[in-house]
């Protein structure tokens, strides 16, 4: 089973013990397309376990499935940009969850990844939208600046060359963290499992490797994306290789529209339908967002990638609308001030990050 392991993830430093590895069966926290996760810990400290069947997938199939993961926890590194796998654990049929849980056992792969208090930003965007008597400017305030975190760890990603290929609400967590006397939101990316980095194509930057495996969640993924998919489909059927060219403006796109949801209140595919001038003017009628702002946020969902801006401009834009100084110790320490009120809907309070990691 090492053998086997070892064939999926290189770099030994990540390889784990399931005798390492706690799983909590009773505590479900979530489940995607290839695996469900648990709540469990590793090495003693508080972890998330997700829970992949190897009989499920070919040994290609599933490198392909988790090589995001393994590459984005060899290469990213910051605890407040990103939450990645820590460890990867080949277990045996006979320690299965799948035989815990009464069913056939099977040899499975658990990718442990550190616990990330707090809530998704999909539960946070619910929760807020159901306060129809919170002041329409306080809204537009708290979305700013919590999606201004966002860009924040969106530019960390794309300044080390990874795209996160899979960016939406439910791929963002959300924490209170108090500092000092003042209190504050920090936001971090999680799941990298479609995860690419950029090398030198033809002369252009590109994503390596987006033909193995494409997410793509319904909404937010970019129009490239969408005719990679279908590129890829049709050259699996006509038994070629296909040729597909990403940029890292598929994750801008993403990041678009799930500030112009979160702003506008409309659906990402009511948003998708609408032209350049349609969005604006929905933009337009929310109260509280600077002038400046506007052609910059309408831009960033626009049908060309390289008509979007870049992650780390967007990020620079918010920032300056906002009035954040990010040489401040509160912003380097990843942490974007929000009102008082916005603590109980942004999830647990942090009260410090700790990145649990083999390899540190």
């Amino acid at each position: 089973m090492d053998a086997d392991i070892k064939d999926l993830v290189t770099d030994e430093s990540f390889i784990g013990n399931s005798s390492e590895v706690t799983v909590d069966i009773r505590r479900p926290v979530g489940a995607g397309g290839i695996g469900t996760v648990y709540f469990g810990t590793f090495r003693h400290k508080a972890a998330a376990v997700k829970v992949i069947d190897r009989k499920k997938h070919s040994a290609m199939d599933l490198k392909a499935l988790i090589g995001g993961d393994i590459r984005a926890a060899r290469d990213l590194h910051s605890p407040m940009h990103v939450a990645t796998v820590c460890a990867f654990v080949a277990v045996p049929s006979d320690e299965s969850i799948a035989k815990k849980l009464g069913h056939p056992p099977t040899p499975e792969v658990w990718l442990v990844m550190e616990h990330v208090e707090g809530k998704s930003l999909t539960q946070v965007m619910s929760e807020v939208v159901s306060i129809p008597a919170l002041d329409p400017l306080e809204r537009t305030s708290v979305t700013l600046r919590v999606m201004y975190s966002v860009s924040k760890d969106l530019a960390y990603i794309h300044s080390r060359d990874y795209a996160h290929l899979d960016l939406s609400s439910n791929n963002i967590m959300c924490a209170y963290r108090r500092t000092g006397g003042a209190g504050g939101v920090v936001t971090r990316l999680i799941d990298f499992g479609s995860a690419r980095y950029t090398g030198a194509v033809g002369g252009a930057d590109v994503l390596v490797g987006t033909c193995s495996v494409l997410a793509l969640t319904q909404g937010y993924a970019s129009p490239e994306m969408v005719e990679a998919a279908e590129a890829k489909n049709a050259a699996s059927a006509a038994g070629v290789v296909c040729d597909v060219k990403l940029t890292l403006a598929a994750d801008v796109y993403s990041f678009g529209m799930i500030l112009l949801q979160m702003l506008t209140g409309k659906t990402t595919a009511a948003l998708a339908k609408m032209n350049t001038a349609v969005t604006l003017k929905h933009l337009r009628a929310v109260a509280g967002v600077p002038a400046e702002l506007h052609s910059l946020i309408v831009s960033c969902v626009e049908y060309e990638p390289e008509d979007r801006p870049t992650a780390a401009a967007v990020c620079g834009a918010l920032g300056r609308a906002l009035g954040i100084d990010d040489s401040s110790s509160s912003s380097s320490d990843g942490v974007v001030s929000v009102p008082g009120w916005a603590a109980r809907f942004l999830g647990a309070e942090v009260l410090r990050l700790s990145l649990l990691c083999v390899c540190c």
